[in-house]
């Protein structure tokens, strides 16, 4: 286990390092400059700017600043917002992203689980068809689509929630259902899927030839095993829904990551976009090591394939 767990970990700062160095290449390969879309701007002025964000540099030396700067965790200032870096913008945006997307997450295991258990057991059911036919449609439906009637129909005819804005739990509510809608259904698909296998297995067979209780074989041999793929694609789903989505941000106008990026890219705020991008892959490659170490526990031939 220790060796599998250095070699993700070393497998893990390659790919951060890809990350950072094809970004950063990537957005100095835009035409243009960040400050490009400023009207009437003397020559004299710009050339000041730029050596003041250090732009008139060689760029392999603004790479290796920017790399050096990224290892102590130092993005940069914005280039458009005067005085803020882009570590003040990640700190005020995440914290209402994860908000949102960990109570997405929540929403989406404690929905999506017992529905696919629950399809499982009674395979080609009632049940069964009623919850594949449900997360069929979910899939189905863009989450801006999904969106859009919640606000009209909880919103704007009943009245129940707000429409937009972020502040108390109501204002949650509807985000919270758009942002979960694909993942939840997806779960719920998983779930059925792997007990549905686990259940022709042969130990499985061999459990209900003993005599034990239904209820003991599903929690304790069952779930286990079937729960190995739900696991898998929690680590990338939590660093998604974490970061912000700036689609539902958008609409809902919530002040999270994902509005913050998605104003950079218009602003061509090219140290918030990479900040924010290396910021997302940091955290997704740690929540996929987190992932491949909970798979590892539970899966017996990882460790060994690993050890």
């Amino acid at each position: 286990m220790g060796r599998y767990v250095v070699q993700r970990l070393v497998t893990m700062v390659v790919v951060l390092w890809v990350i950072v160095t094809l970004t950063f290449f990537m957005m100095r390969a835009i035409p243009g400059g960040p400050f490009a879309s400023e009207k009437n701007i003397p020559e004299a002025v710009l050339q000041n700017i730029e050596r003041r964000y250090k732009l008139d540099q060689p760029l392999w030396k603004q790479y290796t600043d920017y790399l050096s700067n990224v290892i102590v965790w130092d993005l940069g200032p914005s280039f458009k917002l005067e005085g803020v870096t882009v570590n003040d913008i990640i700190n005020r945006g995440f914290p209402v992203s994860a908000t949102l997307g960990a109570l997405s997450v929540l929403l989406s295991l404690a929905v999506g689980v017992p529905a696919g258990i629950i399809a499982a057991m009674r395979h080609n059911g009632t049940a069964d068809r009623v919850t594949m036919a449900l997360t069929v449609l979910t899939i189905s439906v863009p989450s801006f689509i999904l969106s859009t009637v919640l606000q009209y129909v909880f919103a704007f005819k009943l009245r129940w929630f707000p429409p937009a804005l972020w502040g108390s739990w109501k204002h949650m509510v509807l985000p919270t259902l758009a942002l979960s809608s694909f993942s939840m259904a997806w779960i719920a698909k998983l779930t059925r899927s792997s007990l549905l296998e686990v259940i022709g297995q042969d130990y499985i067979r061999t459990a209900r030839a003993k005599g034990l209780p239904e209820a003991v074989i599903t929690w304790r041999h069952m779930l286990k095993n079937a729960m190995i793929p739900v696991i898998a694609y929690l680590a990338p789903l939590t660093a998604a829904l974490l970061t912000g989505t700036f689609v539902i941000e958008s609409i809902f106008a919530i002040p999270g990551l994902g509005r913050e990026f998605v104003t950079s890219i218009a602003n061509r705020d090219y140290t918030v976009t990479l900040g924010v991008t290396v910021f997302y892959g940091a955290l997704l490659v740690g929540l996929t090591l987190v992932g491949d170490l909970l798979t590892a526990l539970v899966d017996p031939r990882i460790r060994l394939e690993g050890d």
